[in-house]
């Protein structure tokens, strides 16, 4: 349960946000306490990755507020809302290909703690400390996303933001990213995950958001809500193939 009395590690307020034409998210609030796992699903175009592009800096809300830490960072760019203690590991990764895997966490790394960061990631991921001098963009798909998590665990933030961490990867590989952000939750940063795949997204959660047509449908534990109908009447998704592919 939520306590209003807490400071929260993120909240946004009333948030209205999308591209050209109509918004995609309208009126959102979602609240994000300390040292929480909250879950954040939908069916496609519900605005999960609009809502995390406008947490992040990446889109900016046409109405609401973004806080962090309990500072409005609404107007900050990117690297500003880094700084208040909010990381964003996008779709797609957001590393950079062509350089090494040192370099990738030389860039990461806060100013002056290098060394230390790089102790922190390579005991996060190990196998990255056999990849240091290989070319990021030619590793596997689930190293590439190890890489692109090693920014959360070296930059000690309030709050990440994690969109589809599971995206094409081997369950095998979902499996280690999942313990590596439970490590990561028990020290105390507060997460917020779009995720597909549901059953580890309600084992992990502490909080549930459903969104959807860019607007809550639903707020509260995952204890509270069935797996099969979460998947088949919110999530859009027949339950028999949910159970085949699952």
């Amino acid at each position: 349960m939520i306590n209003d009395n807490i400071v929260p590690a993120m909240e946004l307020k009333n948030l209205t946000a999308g591209y050209a034409g109509a918004p995609v998210l309208r009126n959102v609030n979602i609240t994000v306490p300390p040292n929480t796992v909250v879950a954040l699903l939908g069916p496609n175009g519900a605005g999960k990755t609009t809502l995390l592009r406008a947490a992040g800096g990446l889109l900016d809300p046409r109405e609401g507020l973004v806080m962090v830490g309990g500072t409005d960072v609404t107007t900050r760019r990117p690297h500003r809302r880094a700084a208040a203690g909010l990381c964003l590991v996008p779709e797609g990764r957001g590393i950079f290909s062509r350089l090494t895997v040192r370099e990738n966490l030389a860039l990461f790394a806060p100013a002056g703690s290098k060394q230390d960061c790089f102790d922190i990631a390579l005991e996060a991921f190990p196998v990255l400390g056999r990849r240091l001098k290989q070319e990021a963009g030619k590793m596997s798909g689930g190293e590439q996303q190890m890489l692109a998590l090693t920014r959360c665990f070296m930059t000690s933030p309030k709050v990440v933001l994690l969109d589809e961490v599971s995206m094409g990867l081997a369950p095998l590989i979902v499996d280690q990213i999942f313990e590596a952000l439970r490590t990561l939750a028990a020290t105390g940063t507060s997460l917020l995950l779009v995720e597909q795949y549901v059953g580890h997204a309600l084992a992990f959660a502490d909080h549930l958001y459903l969104l959807d047509r860019g607007e809550v449908a639903f707020s509260g534990s995952p204890d509270d809500i069935d797996e099969d109908e979460l998947v088949q009447q919110y999530l859009h998704v027949d339950t028999s193939e949910h159970a085949r592919t699952a």
